[in-house]
């Protein structure tokens, strides 16, 4: 739901998150980064892989005898609780950065409200010659859109009325 609350996320909270996001990522085991290419050729371990991992080490812990020498049953079984946590914290990080996505499309929705009526406003005959470089400088965001007007404006905010 869009609001009619002031948003506010200055540059010291900016660097206050970014801390806090690089603190997190301390704690996560460091490993090269993927390129694309090698992330294809990986196995990927989704809903329907997890219960069959989760059988076979069952089974290895519980029958020792069948793994191959050479094998550590207590390295896979941490292997096996790393991957099961960092699934979760992926999954947290999925969340926060989907409620981040939806602050910034809400806020980003009022900004350009009311900045397309202002736009609008800067056409007027009334305003005077004054504001014309920039209302040119400004129309280059529409100029693909040849003479149609600019986009209508968008969700209004609750207890707002639409900005025309």
């Amino acid at each position: 739901m869009i609001t009619n609350e002031p948003a506010s996320f200055d540059a010291s909270q900016l660097e206050a998150a970014q801390e806090s996001l690089a603190a997190l990522m301390n704690t996560v085991p460091v490993r090269p980064a993927l390129a694309p290419s090698d992330r294809s050729k990986l196995a990927v371990v989704g809903d329907r892989t997890r219960p069959f991992l989760a059988d076979a080490l069952d089974a290895i812990q519980t029958n020792p005898e069948i793994v191959p020498r050479g094998v550590d049953v207590a390295a896979l079984a941490k292997k096996a609780e790393a991957h099961d946590n960092l699934l979760r914290l992926e999954s947290s990080a999925d969340q926060f950065a989907e409620s981040v996505r939806d602050v910034r499309m809400q806020i980003g929705n009022e900004l350009y409200g009311v900045v397309l009526a202002v736009y609008a406003l800067m056409g007027k005959p009334i305003l005077g010659a004054a504001l014309k470089p920039r209302l040119e400088g400004l129309r280059q965001r529409f100029k693909k859109y040849g003479q149609r007007k600019p986009a209508a404006a968008p969700v209004a905010t609750e207890g707002q009325a639409p900005v025309q």
